[in-house]
């Protein structure tokens, strides 16, 4: 067999495809399984018919298909089909407004940013969201909200995430790529109309990720670190505070980022709660983060991979990661 064109790149044992014909979905979906990967990761672009193919074949063969929501499949569809999970809560407000069927058509019109944000905001239409939420309740589609990749969004032109101290962990090329890709996001439309419109497609997200939880869906707690100023680490704590905002209660937003993902991954047996025989990975804590969420980031000591690392250990951690990242 040979390679399939649509592959992209290989994350860890995450194959990421961006694209495929209808001959070539199920081809993929096989070439993948034989080489041992865990997921198939599809992004947006990937077209309708081999999305499908891709999916159904992944499915015949037990491999999870997760990532962004093709624009060319609507959410009821890629659920339906068997994808696992969703990424991202700009899926919902793709969905839940009269122009979804005419996007996915059409396509996104060039140079629309503002005008389509604008429009899913103030079209949205609860009532397609709640046909979307029973169907990933009655197929057990994940959803991975991300809030923060559309809180940077939202705030490009805020010069306090250029002065952000946790930069000197970063290292200075990436630092510099962040804010250039920030620059570009405030630039595509930096008028005051353009600017407001990201803020209140975020704060729309946060809205519907609240009624998708009280509608049933499993959610679970992802950061897209790595991504322009979702510093690692932290950003765990950051989106725990966005799934509060959202409307989860402190003790939910807990279990998205712990029990929901062992469960997800099949391994509620080594992990997700802490017990007698699982893994000891644990974060220690000053204070009580049922009480608020905000806690979380008062850490005294991690347990990891059978080494107790208190906050001493912890901040010389921290050190070499500062001089890493300035090249020392």
């Amino acid at each position: 067999m040979t390679v399939p064109t649509v592959l992209t790149s290989l994350e860890g044992r995450v194959a990421v495809i961006t694209g495929a014909s209808s001959g070539i979905g199920a081809q993929t979906a096989r070439y993948l399984a034989a080489r041992g990967v865990d997921f198939i990761k599809v992004y947006s672009a990937i077209p309708r018919e081999g999305f499908f193919a891709l999916v159904s074949e992944a499915r015949r063969l037990g491999l999870p298909v997760v990532g962004h929501e093709p624009l060319a499949a609507s959410a009821v569809e890629l659920s339906d089909a068997g994808m696992k999970s969703v990424e991202h809560a700009r899926v919902f407000l793709f969905d839940c407004w009269g122009g979804a069927a005419e996007l996915r058509s059409k396509g996104v019109p060039q140079g629309s940013g503002t005008a389509l944000y604008r429009r899913m905001v103030d079209e949205y239409d609860p009532a397609l969201c709640d046909t979307v939420f029973r169907t990933f309740v009655r197929n057990g589609t994940w959803y991975v909200p991300t809030h923060l990749t559309r809180k940077t969004e939202a705030y490009a032109a805020d010069s306090v995430m250029r002065r952000d101290a946790r930069s000197r962990y970063i290292p200075r090329g990436k630092w510099f790529a962040w804010n250039m890709d920030m620059g570009r996001t405030d630039a595509s439309d930096s008028s005051r109309e353009g600017r407001q419109a990201r803020i209140d497609f975020y704060t729309k997200g946060l809205e519907i990720t609240g009624a998708a939880h009280r509608a049933g869906v499993r959610i679970l707690l992802g950061t897209d670190a790595g991504d322009s100023y979702i510093f690692p680490g932290w950003s765990v704590h950051e989106e725990l505070s966005e799934l509060v905002r959202a409307g989860l209660t402190p003790a939910a937003a807990l279990v998205a980022a712990t029990w929901r993902g062992a469960e997800f991954l099949g391994r509620t047996a080594d992990f997700g709660s802490v017990e007698r025989g699982k893994v000891a990975d644990l974060v220690l804590l000053d204070a009580n983060p049922l009480a608020d969420i905000a806690n979380s980031r008062r850490i005294a000591a991690v347990v990891f991979g059978g080494r107790y690392l208190d906050r001493a250990t912890l901040d010389s951690l921290l050190a070499g990661a500062e001089k890493a990242a300035a090249g020392q």
